[in-house]
């Protein structure tokens, strides 16, 4: 019979692209899979995501029988710190000291930049952290609950082989699945993909943080295999939770497929004539990812046209136009839409020079994003922020310039130094080896291979030789 990999994630799955990507290569490796996610709709749906039946399954409404509410309840007083919070504005070093004494935060950047408002979210999540009781994901994410009371009975009904959960908001549904599953007799093996380190994240309350922190705290231990994105959060995950292995790494790197019917360019999508060279951002648009550090570099770039892949417009894209607009650069800032995770790398390819302006935050000093490896296979030199694991990335391969976060002359000295030389930086993306290293196939090899740890060999290993070996991407 033909083991059956059931991914679960925290969303519908259409918008989330690493899944994605997980569908496509479990599917071509020959695996039974199925996607478990959330409706948006508020009824249950059986859709095709990726050729993969997706189920998207309804949360009971707050004010159903046995439902919690989504809110959490008002954050308990951070004891130990009212003071020091009152003066954050004025004693910001006294603040990053508390930041860093904090265990869970020890080995995490805290830049000296960092804005007072960003420094008292620190010490509040320095302290959650230190008291755990102040921040029970019980108490502050009932919704997880109402994830396990919507989902478990789909999983129990699914009778999984593995059980791959994608980000925190499912690791604990799964690992109490497959907890049931054993008192059935089966032994179904979970795997938790981290896709961020949770106390690097830049949006959440901080309570909320430690929340998410406390869950996976208590579920991580009972997974079988853990996965996550880069090498610093691979290791302080097994530092705080004193992990046997390191979790293993399957970084964000894209799929191509020449099959793929291609989009018109980025060029084209906005309307550049050839010969203009085009700064391209693609990916979120929220603050902290920096872009707007980029529009306001436009006065000192002339002539260059910046591109921004959008999936819709937002607060923060009419904030950008209206910046662009103000600085008398509106005819060299456009919007395009975005394009399925196989056609992205044919989509960025008319573009000039790729930008990660991402501002600092502990997860985006350990990043290494999706946009990061798609402007390589697309073979643009990078531009990016000085967060540090891109930075270490960029110089080392010789592919870009760092600027500082957030520094508008800087970000644009660095783009016009890339421009000024773009051959330099060009010549090491043609690199086949390079590309095949921050190919999505190169990926798949990891997880399939851990997967066999406890399937044996997979029903279309052959398939899945071919792929690795360049004809056929899964």
């Amino acid at each position: 019979m033909t083991p059956r990999v059931v991914y679960l994630a925290g969303n519908d799955i259409e918008i989330d692209a690493r899944v994605r990507k997980y569908l496509r290569s479990a599917k071509a490796a020959g695996l039974d899979v199925v996607a478990v996610g959330l409706a948006k709709s508020g009824h249950d749906e059986d859709v095709l995501v990726e050729g993969v039946r997706t189920i998207r399954v309804a949360l009971a409404p707050a004010s159903s029988p046995g439902a919690t509410s989504a809110q959490p309840p008002k954050p308990a007083p951070a004891t130990g710190l009212p003071s020091l919070l009152r003066k954050i504005r004025s004693v910001p070093r006294r603040v990053r000291q508390r930041v860093r004494r904090a265990g869970w935060l020890s080995a995490l950047p805290v830049p000296e930049r960092m804005t007072p408002a960003a420094l008292s979210r620190q010490a509040q999540l320095a302290n959650f952290l230190q008291k755990p009781e102040l921040a029970r994901w019980r108490d502050v994410l009932p919704e997880l609950e109402s994830y396990e009371r919507a989902c478990g009975p789909v999983l129990d009904e699914l009778d999984a082989d593995v059980l791959h959960a994608h980000d925190v908001f499912m690791l604990g549904v799964a690992v109490r699945a497959a907890e049931r599953a054993a008192t059935r007799g089966r032994q179904v093996p979970v795997f938790y993909d981290a896709h961020e380190y949770l106390p690097g994240l830049a949006g959440p309350p901080a309570r909320t943080t430690a929340a998410y922190v406390d869950h996976e705290r208590e579920y991580i231990g009972r997974a079988d295999r853990v996965i996550t994105v880069s090498g610093p959060i691979a290791d302080e995950l097994q530092r705080s939770y004193g992990l046997d292995r390191r979790p293993s790494l399957v970084l964000n790197a894209p799929i191509i497929d020449p099959a793929e019917p291609q989009p018109a360019s980025v060029r084209d999508a906005a309307g550049i004539t050839d010969g203009a060279p085009i700064l391209l951002y693609g990916g979120g648009l929220a603050h902290p990812r920096g872009v707007h550090t980029v529009v306001e570099a436009l006065p000192l770039l002339p002539d260059v046209h910046f591109v921004v892949v959008s999936r819709a417009p937002s607060h923060y894209t009419r904030e950008l136009q209206a910046t662009a607009l103000a600085l008398g650069c509106a005819d060299r800032y456009h919007e395009v839409g975005f394009v399925e995770p196989a056609q992205v790398v044919t989509y960025f390819a008319s573009a000039t020079v790729g930008i990660v302006p991402l501002l600092h935050a502990g997860n985006h000093d350990w990043a290494l994003t999706n946009k990061f490896f798609e402007y390589i296979n697309a073979g643009l030199p990078i531009v990016t922020s000085d967060t540090q694991v891109q930075q270490e990335l960029v110089e080392e391969l010789g592919i870009g310039e760092v600027f500082v976060a957030g520094d508008v002359t800087s970000c644009a000295l660095a783009v016009r130094t890339v421009l000024a030389d773009l051959e330099r930086y060009r010549a090491p993306l043609r690199d086949a080896d390079l590309v095949a290293r921050m190919s999505w196939s190169a990926q798949a090899e990891v997880f399939l291979s851990l997967y066999r740890e406890f399937l044996g060999s997979l029903p279309a290993d052959g398939a899945f030789k071919a792929a690795r070996d360049g004809t056929l991407d899964p």
